[in-house]
């Protein structure tokens, strides 16, 4: 699972081995699930956490 920018989220979706949370029936927007096959590389696998990472990283900016 990753959180990601929701404003990515649509694009996101379009890779192979990606879709939204869902939790409680409740789509989550900005929340991904990212199936093990899509991250058979390791460039595959830094996208994503790359991607996690900025936005995460923004979140943490703008609370402080």
């Amino acid at each position: 699972m990753c959180r990601i920018d929701p404003a990515n989220h649509d694009t996101a979706l379009k890779r192979k081995g990606c879709q939204t949370v869902v939790m409680k029936g409740r789509p989550y927007r900005g929340y991904v699930f990212v199936e093990a096959t899509a991250l058979k590389t390791k460039g595959a696998l830094s996208r994503w956490v790359g991607q996690a990472l900025q936005f995460n990283q923004s979140r943490l900016v703008s609370r402080k």
